[in-house]
């Protein structure tokens, strides 16, 4: 019976953890990911340093707008 118990709380408990984290802890702010996943790819040498800074203007300025921020045009 405690067993059931354990398995009808753990579980639960197991699964929300893993769906919070799984983002490598960016906080849940699509931008952030955005970012690091530019940022390996610049790493890698999938792309260069001038698509680096463009890309990184881009997602800046997106998710400025999706807080609410202004961007200068």
């Amino acid at each position: 019976m405690l067993g059931g118990l354990l398995a009808v709380v753990a579980v639960p408990a197991v699964v929300l953890y893993a769906l919070t984290t799984r983002d490598g802890g960016s906080g849940g702010n699509e931008g952030d990911g955005g970012l690091a996943t530019l940022r390996q790819r610049y790493a890698a040498g999938r792309i260069g340093e001038e698509g680096f800074e463009r890309r990184e203007g881009d997602l800046r300025e997106t998710s400025g707008c999706a807080s609410g921020e202004r961007s200068d045009p």
